[in-house]
């Protein structure tokens, strides 16, 4: 079964994710194509499902990925599909944050896109200090620091629970398994 994971990424976060899902379907069987959408122009016309990233930065999901999704949700509607969500509220680190309020940003965007994912999941990410510039380094730091969160900008500090990406890959992967032999 052909698969396409689309996605949108800030620092490289969702796109690591976006890769561990990719390598996951693979290895159960699935033909599968990753697209960063942000560079490259993926329809998910001739897919047998579609999976769909993005990551939560300043309380909005990238770009791309909105008008991709409100370009294509009748396909994506009508094809089965997966969502997961990429943030540093869901790792608890920000202040105000936590699982409501990247699950709030996250139920938002599907309500107005009018899109039905089969699951839609959040996932915490990573803080990529080493890939900030000095100003925006500093500005998470301050803000990281006030929620008890990694303050040493030396290197970057990674949240994401890889067994729950796994997790989620897998269930994608056992529902296109199914489709596959159904369609047998």
């Amino acid at each position: 079964m052909r698969v396409l994971i689309a996605y949108g990424t800030g620092e490289g976060q969702t796109a690591k994710i976006a890769g561990r899902i990719a390598e996951r379907l693979r290895v159960n069987g699935h033909e599968v194509d990753v697209a960063d959408l942000e560079t490259t122009a993926a329809a998910p016309e001739g897919y047998h499902a579609v999976v769909v990233g993005a990551s939560i930065h300043a309380g909005k999901y990238q770009q791309e990925v909105v008008r991709w999704v409100g370009t294509h949700g009748g396909t994506l509607n009508a094809t089965p599909s997966w969502f997961f969500s990429v943030s540093l509220s869901e790792a608890g680190v920000l202040p105000g944050g936590g699982h409501e309020a990247a699950q709030a940003v996250l139920d938002a965007f599907l309500a107005s896109s009018k899109w039905s994912p089969r699951e839609a999941v959040s996932l915490a990410g990573a803080i990529s200090y080493r890939r900030y510039s000095w100003p925006m380094r500093k500005l998470v730091q301050l803000v990281v620091k006030r929620s008890g969160g990694e303050a040493d900008t030396s290197r970057d500090h990674e949240y994401t629970d890889w067994a729950a990406v796994e997790g989620f890959a897998d269930r994608v992967g056992a529902a296109v398994g199914a489709a596959r032999l159904s369609a047998q």
